[in-house]
Order: structure tokens, then sequence, then C-alpha cells
């Protein structure tokens, strides 16, 4: 469930070059791995399927936290569209768009609000094209 395809691979440069986020990676509604930065990824059956069913009842990472890089997030916010997920100084932003799902990561001295904005505005981007 790792094949990149090198499309997306420019949305994952626009994603992490102004360094608002360290990491990146698109993934399908399928589990499929689109594009990625570095060894950034989700584990399908332990991350992937927990964040889709998030996106479906955002019950289930409000209770359980947001999965990631074999790491525990709690949950800030939940809803159909984003999931946004803090761990000390690190964090997640993740956002669905009707083909895919934006996953983006900040570590310390990096800001959570603009992090938040690359992600989302590159989502509002896919949705509206």
């Amino acid at each position: 469930k790792n094949t990149k395809m090198s499309g997306w691979n420019g949305y994952i440069h626009n994603l992490i070059k102004d360094k608002k986020l360290k990491e990146a990676a698109i993934y399908g509604h399928n589990g499929a791995c689109w594009a990625r930065s570095g060894k950034f990824q989700l584990d399908y059956k332990k991350e992937y399927l927990h964040l889709w069913a998030g996106f479906k009842d955002a019950s289930v990472v409000r209770s359980k936290g947001v999965l990631c890089m074999g790491e525990k997030f709690f949950c800030l916010t939940a809803n159909e569209r984003s999931i946004y997920g803090k761990k000390g100084d690190t964090g997640l932003v993740c956002v669905k768009t009707m083909k895919c799902i934006l996953i983006g990561y900040y570590i310390k001295d990096m800001n959570a609000g603009d992090a938040v904005n690359v992600v989302e505005e590159m989502a509002d981007g896919l949705i509206e094209a």
C-alpha cells in the first residue's frame, strides 16, 4: 500500500518547502500512499484505518487519540473534514478531500497555526479543482 504516484510529489514539496511542516504525506481513500516526504508514513492497519474511522466518527480519535509513525497524538479537533493531533511540541494536521487525505507533521519551533493553514489551504485548492 506504499506505491508512490510521482505527480503528487509536487504537492508534498509545496507543503514542506516553507518549513511550516517537517513532513507530509498524501493518501488515497483506499489507504494507498500517493506521495510522502522522507520516511513519513502511516501503518495501514494500525494508523490509516484508525484515521479513516475518525473522519467517519470523531469519537474514535477523540477517545483513542490520533496514531501516526508509532506515536499517539492527543486529538485537538475532529470532524468529517479535519483531524488535528498534538503530542508535546509536535503535531499533526490531517484533512480529507474528495479523493485523498493530506497529512502534515510539525515539530518544535514550528507554528501550529501555520501548519494548519498550509494543509487546509492545499485541501481547499484540491476540493475546488
